[in-house]
């Protein structure tokens, strides 16, 4: 079965095609991601932006164009955080209907079991999940034989523009981004699985592992690269401390990311210090991955 699979994040959109079979991915036949900036200032206004509707719909006209070449047999699309914050999900949906991609907005608990499923090929009770997003982040992991996944109201887009930190980031600001962060955990500090070991999904952490490589996004070598704490710590200093010109310069960096990128890394910081992590392995996949299966088993 070709399945075209769409994940539709508050910072951007990623289109998978590919041939699936008795819950297998055998072939990725197309794998992109596009920067929309879907959340741009939802957490304000709690409604799309003009601007990112437009930029959305440009999306998707690019997007049909490219499953039409495919002939799938199931297209379907999820949103994430910033459809679910907002006012005027429906204006969004109609988007989708528009191009022939019916769009479903699915909870952060949905969207967490989903990006367990098309990250890690094998249910380990050792390994969970860091899905960094534009609006929220997901922590996922196994809990008796099920999924457990919790969506947290922290992501690069919302940060940034919370704290105002799109270009040059000082200490102090830092500061009060880890506050704001670990205060989210500690909502949530008696629901979110033990992490002994964990993978990192979306566009901070493969972004980050091109900065640390010096290459352009290469899938090979990207996945499964293991980013330490140390690490983290010493790449939020010195993005944190560029201007964003000179941040958009740098090898493997998409320049519509560079805004957010500090305050991507901070959340995953965070996350491996609040755990005692000393890093993390990258993940390419996710949502997409998952949905993909869950589409072909019938799950979904």
């Amino acid at each position: 079965m070709r399945i075209a699979a769409l994940d539709l994040g508050s910072n951007s959109f990623l289109l998978l095609i590919a041939e699936v079979e008795n819950s297998k991915i055998l072939k990725v036949i197309h794998d992109e991601q596009r920067v929309t900036r879907l959340g741009q200032g939802v957490h304000k206004s709690r409604s799309f932006h003009p601007d990112a509707l437009k930029r959305a719909e440009a999306c998707f006209s690019d997007y049909k164009k490219i499953i039409d070449d495919y002939d799938v047999d199931i297209v379907q699309a999820v949103s994430t955080s910033a459809a679910r914050d907002v006012k005027n999900k429906d204006e969004f949906i109609e988007l989708g209907k528009k191009y022939s991609i019916p769009i479903q907005i699915i909870s952060g608990q949905l969207e967490a079991q989903l990006t367990y499923k098309g990250s890690v090929n094998k249910e380990d009770e050792n390994v969970s999940v860091i899905d960094v997003g534009g609006g929220s982040t997901e922590i996922i992991g196994i809990n008796n034989n099920e999924i457990k996944g919790f969506s947290l109201d922290i992501g690069s887009v919302r940060l940034a523009e919370i704290h105002n930190a799109l270009d040059t980031v000082s200490s102090d600001c830092l500061m009060k981004i880890d506050n704001y962060i670990l205060k989210e955990i500690e909502k949530h500090k008696n629901k979110l699985p033990e992490i002994n070991k964990a993978i990192a999904v979306a566009g901070t952490p493969t972004t980050l592992s091109c900065i640390l490589q010096e290459i352009e996004f290469d899938v090979k070598k990207v996945e499964s690269y293991f980013i330490s704490l140390d690490e983290l710590k010493i790449m939020r200093e010195k993005l944190s401390k560029m201007d964003l010109e000179s941040r958009k310069k740098l090898k493997g960096i998409h320049p519509d990311r560079a805004d957010v990128l500090p305050c991507g890394i901070s959340i995953l910081k965070n996350i491996c210090e609040y755990f005692n992590l000393n890093g993390f392995s990258v993940s390419c996949q996710g949502v997409r991955f998952g949905l993909a299966l869950a589409l072909e088993s019938g799950e979904f």
